[in-house]
């Protein structure tokens, strides 16, 4: 993965002459799991798609990142006593895909 090396500099202390060449380099991907980097593209993509709404952009991103705040995430951070799903007659685990499904 290609690091922007302007990362650290705001725009305005960007080099004129570098900021069209940055702009056409490799754009940057934040990671999610260990998926292959085209698929990567194609995961974020559908996750800002402007076809969403901007609170839907919101539970994608929060989805993917798996820090959307099910039992199972609030659970790991000792804020509840268990990660089971609180329905009745279910009993599993409620993770991320637990809710949507």
């Amino acid at each position: 993965m290609q690091r922007n090396p302007f990362s650290h500099k705001s725009i305005s202390q960007w080099p004129a002459r570098n900021v069209p060449k940055a702009l056409r380099e490799k754009e940057m991907v934040d990671p999610v799991g260990w998926f292959p980097e085209q698929t990567v593209k194609a995961i974020w993509q559908n996750a800002s798609s402007p076809e969403l709404s901007n609170k839907h952009r919101d539970r994608a991103w929060l989805v993917v990142r798996k820090v959307l705040p099910v039992r199972s995430f609030i659970h790991a951070r000792s804020l509840t006593p268990s990660a089971r799903c609180p329905r009745d007659n279910c009993g599993g685990e409620e993770a991320v895909v637990h809710p949507l499904v």
